[in-house]
């Protein structure tokens, strides 16, 4: 211990998360944002011969404390 007052001051960095938009396993959108930044998610993607659906789960629209992973749901066209 000093024979002095001592100040402390402590640094802190916001994380960054990864948030990845896929259809068929190839990455369709990425953002790279952090914790608790607004995010829109991406335009309906197309895929010839389908209609797509909907992501995989809820698409959430403040970064959370995680990385996200969200994957593509397309249903084929009948004709």
């Amino acid at each position: 211990m000093p024979a002095q007052d001592l100040t402390i001051t402590a640094n802190w960095t916001i994380n960054t998360y990864t948030i990845v938009f896929k259809i068929d396993g190839e990455v369709y959108k990425t953002y790279t944002l952090e914790y608790g930044a607004e995010f829109e998610k991406p335009a309906n993607p197309n895929k010839t011969g389908y209609t797509f659906n909907n992501w995989d789960n809820e698409v959430v629209s403040t970064v959370p404390a995680n990385d996200l992973e969200y994957n593509a749901i397309f249903t084929i066209n009948s004709y």
